[in-house]
């Protein structure tokens, strides 16, 4: 009987391991995953876990009954610790073996850590797991002063919960603009001042050094500077780096993440790689990428457990994330470096922006932010727009009277090798 065996109980992975039981494989299937809980969703744990009204728990992609009822073993707090490719075996941490036919890592990522002074790390947090969330969330009930390093989507996730709470929040950016990565100037500054009116200090060009305090309990974070500010919490927000250990264990080509194909295919031929950790070809950009999303890791666990099959599809979707603070929903769709011209539709005095980005007359990526859930529909047609990688005119692209909807008309008929087999943003639309 063939076996199976995925790395990482994560989106990509769960998404992964139903994607082959749904597509017809009958063969043995183990899921391996770090935490000692069944696969969950991350975006809660920023918002409704730290405020209170939802347990991790809550945010379960399969009930555990899934994994029985699908005939998917699950290896739960046991991580896999060493990779053998020649005899085709994962060693975990448990000493337990698993011999494998074909191996998916969907190993994720962890968060990027300071490698500041022992006494400033031991009074820092980082948030990425359901221990990190109900840890944190513990803090905040008792907590006056946050201190949040890091200006990017986690950190202001975390303002604003700490602020519903009645916290008083700084957040410190060491870059001179927050977000820079994710959305043009102008609409990082509507970012930063909705957070201000509603009592976020937000610092940037400020970088902090050390965490004064006693034991580790913070009191302050140092800024070079000189400055200081004052914190009974502070809270790590900088990024995240793939977990590749396991991939390096095993000799596989590894560069900003596990590096794969258009079709998730590593330098071993029976070991693919999905989710986080992967940095694969992407046919619609023409580069190499490494995307860190709740939807990228769903989609991308899904096609890839096809080519675990050997369908051979290309996995093409267009990049897309959001992110809710407060009433404000912000979501992006593509890539914003990959631009020579950027068009603005709307204006944030009338409640929503959108910016697209140009690649000569093709759209590249879009950024939207708003107080409306119009947002949402806008970015998904603007995905649509770059994956069709159909002529747009920057004038009508511009002209809010102009529905986007009516640009989609010259968009060629889906196909399997483009991804759609399994319903890609496309299935989203009216």
């Amino acid at each position: 009987m063939e076996q199976i065996v995925i790395v990482g109980a994560g989106r990509a992975g769960a998404y992964a391991a139903a994607t082959l039981r749904q597509e017809g494989f009958t063969g043995r299937i183990f899921l391996v995953g770090e935490e000692p809980v069944p696969p969950y969703d991350r975006p809660p744990l920023s918002k409704d876990v730290l405020v209170g009204k939802a347990a991790p728990i809550d945010g379960l992609i399969f009930k555990r009954e899934y994994y029985d009822e699908n005939t998917i073993d699950l290896c739960l707090g046991d991580p896999a610790i060493r990779l053998d490719v020649e005899l085709r075996q994962l060693e975990l941490r448990s000493g337990q073996s698993l011999k494998y036919d074909k191996l998916l890592l969907a190993t994720g990522s962890r968060p990027r850590k300071l490698s500041w002074d022992p006494d400033s790390v031991s009074r820092l947090h980082y948030l990425r797991t359901a221990a990190d969330a109900e840890a944190i969330a513990q803090l905040l009930k008792v907590s006056r002063r946050v201190a949040i390093v890091g200006g990017g989507v986690i950190g202001f996730e975390v303002a604003a919960s700490a602020r519903s709470l009645g916290c008083e929040v700084t957040v410190i950016e060491a870059a001179p603009q927050v977000m820079a990565r994710m959305m043009p100037s102008e609409m990082a500054v509507y970012l930063v001042d909705y957070h201000m009116q509603r009592g976020v200090r937000v610092l940037t060009s400020a970088r902090p050094s050390a965490v004064d305090g006693h034991g580790t309990t913070p009191s302050a974070v140092l800024l070079e500077d000189g400055r200081s500010v004052e914190a009974d919490l502070v809270v790590v927000g900088i990024g995240i780096t793939p977990e590749v250990g396991l991939a390096r264990s095993g000799g596989l080509k590894v560069e900003n993440g596990i590096v794969t194909d258009a079709y998730g295919q590593t330098s071993e031929a029976c070991i693919y790689a999905a989710g986080d950790a992967a940095s694969f070809f992407h046919p619609l950009f023409g580069r190499m990428l490494r995307l860190e999303a709740w939807r990228h890791a769903e989609r991308h666990g899904q096609v890839v457990a096809l080519n675990l099959l050997g369908r051979a599809v290309e996995y093409r979707d267009a990049p897309w994330m959001w992110s809710d603070q407060y009433d404000l929903h912000l979501q992006v769709t593509g890539l914003l470096d990959d631009a020579d011209a950027f068009v603005s539709r709307g204006a944030w005095k009338e409640g929503a922006e959108l910016i697209f980005a140009l690649k000569g007359d093709r759209l590249r990526g879009a950024a939207g932010l708003g107080r409306t859930d119009a947002i949402g529909r806008d970015i998904r047609l603007a995905q649509l727009l770059i994956e069709a990688e159909i002529p747009i005119d920057a004038a009508r692209l511009g002209d809010a009277r102009v529905k986007l909807k009516s640009l989609l008309k010259a968009r060629p008929a889906a196909t399997p090798e483009n991804g759609s087999e399994l319903g890609g943003a496309g299935a989203l639309i009216d």
